[in-house]
């Protein structure tokens, strides 16, 4: 008589069910461990793609972006301020002046062409002094030499 293995269902005991099922609970954890990797693996590769796409252009246009201190300069004439490149002098972005600009450029203007004064000096309290007051001169009258003639 020839024997042959195959495959049956067979009663399982009790200690093996205990077994199968914490096997099957180890299985769930391993999964979901497997899924959070998945998805921690896709989004590296998606990082990766996109740096690599970032470098292929840099390469074919020959620059990068940088973040340069750039300065708004002036420009009266147009009634303007220019945003300019501290490397190349290259405008990279222009603005209206507003009335509170212009206004504040003149007084900016007018004070560095005045002379400043000095503050009138303190009184003893803390208290701007009083400035004196300028005294008059009398007048004296003279008689003309021309009306005693």
């Amino acid at each position: 008589m020839a024997t042959e293995l195959r495959t049956c269902p067979v009663k399982l005991t009790e200690p093996e069910r205990l077994a199968r099922g914490h096997e099957m609970a180890q299985c769930e954890v391993d999964i979901e461990t497997l899924k959070g990797d998945r998805a921690t693996t896709g989004r590296s590769i998606r990082e990766q793609e996109k740096r690599r796409n970032e470098l292929g252009h840099m390469l074919e246009v020959g620059t990068e972006p940088r973040e340069l201190a750039c300065t708004w300069v002036p420009d009266y004439q147009k009634n303007v301020f220019n945003l300019t490149r501290p490397d190349t002098g290259e405008v990279v972005d222009t603005r209206a002046m507003t009335a509170a600009d212009r206004q504040g450029d003149l007084l900016t203007v007018e004070a560095t062409n005045l002379v400043q004064l000095a503050p009138p000096p303190r009184s003893p309290k803390g208290e701007a002094a009083t400035p004196a007051k300028p005294k008059r001169s009398r007048k004296t009258t003279t008689t003309s030499p021309i009306a005693t003639a």
